[in-house]
């Protein structure tokens, strides 16, 4: 793919490249796959064949990569610039927004993931279906998990509720389960300490 970039040949160094960070990631190499999918968004910019979906996709494998990589704040850049050129796509917008919203609540950066995944909503607003109604809870059981982390357990219960009735709804398994974990979190650590200890030690 290397030797195809060099020579300007960025439709073929495009296609090798992303096959590159296909083959690396399934082999578990995530540095290896950011190094690929690096490339084959860079090609597809450069490329005629290479639309902005196009790149929007192979930007959010590199976040992806990255982010298995443990390389946070890269990852949320690739996330970023994958995020500026899928506006318009509101379930994309939204699923950016979600991978955003955990890249910041991994570095600490609460309000930052906050502020990623109230934008997620709102690109939902006023838009329905199944998708969208999936896509909601797992923004909003994201955003319960981000103030669980900041202790805010009243505003997370909340927020985790809102995400079971739209999980429920749409069939979201994977939000459903992580909005009962922190339903569950929010009871144990809001118990009288003596129930809370004896909890935690069964």
């Amino acid at each position: 793919a290397l030797h195809y970039f060099v020579a300007g040949r960025y439709d073929l160094a495009w296609r090798h490249s992303r096959h590159a960070g296909e083959r690396a990631a399934a082999r578990y190499a995530p540095a290896a796959a950011a190094e690929a999918y690096a490339r084959a968004a860079e090609a597809a910019r450069l490329s005629p064949e290479g639309g902005a979906d196009e790149r929007s996709l192979d930007l959010e494998s590199l976040g992806d990569a990255l982010f298995l990589a443990g390389r946070s704040a890269e990852a949320a850049d690739a996330y970023r610039e994958a995020l500026r050129t899928a506006r318009g796509d509101p379930l994309r917008e939204a699923h950016l927004a979600l991978k955003l919203g955990r890249v910041e609540q991994r570095r600490g950066r609460y309000a930052v993931a906050l502020r990623r995944l109230s934008l997620g909503l709102r690109a939902l607003s006023g838009t329905d279906g199944a998708q969208v109604s999936a896509a909601r809870a797992r923004l909003q059981a994201r955003y319960a998990v981000c103030r669980v982390s900041q202790g805010r357990y009243p505003d997370a219960r909340r927020w985790a509720q809102r995400a079971v009735g739209e999980a429920t709804a749409a069939g979201e398994r994977d939000a459903l389960a992580q909005a009962h974990l922190v339903l569950h979190t929010v009871e144990l650590w809001s118990a009288d300490p003596l129930v809370r200890l004896h909890a935690t030690d069964q």
